[in-house]
């Protein structure tokens, strides 16, 4: 599962913005379909850098440490609105 996500997340700085988009969908389905208890094998250090879990991070902090909100400030509005998409998929974490 870290592989899939390492490698869907290098594709996030891509120059062709359908693959972006893509990338941010893949990974936000992925993650958000996955059990909570598997969820315990994924290093959460590809999604937040250095914390075990997203809720241990303060919400001022929360914006610099997902990676997927990096793909939030693109000037194409496809990869905005499909990150958004995936971010609301990882509502419970």
């Amino acid at each position: 599962m870290n592989y899939y996500v390492m490698t869907a997340i290098e594709h996030f700085s891509s120059t062709w913005t359908p693959i972006r988009g893509a990338a941010a969908t893949f990974v936000g389905a992925l993650l958000g379909q996955l059990p909570i208890h598997k969820r315990r094998t994924l290093n959460t250090g590809l999604i937040a850098k250095g914390t075990s879990s997203l809720r241990e991070i303060p919400l001022p902090q929360l914006t610099e440490h997902i990676a997927l909100i990096g793909l939030l400030k693109q000037k194409d509005a496809d990869v905005r609105r499909r990150c958004a998409i995936s971010i609301g998929l990882l509502y419970d974490y």
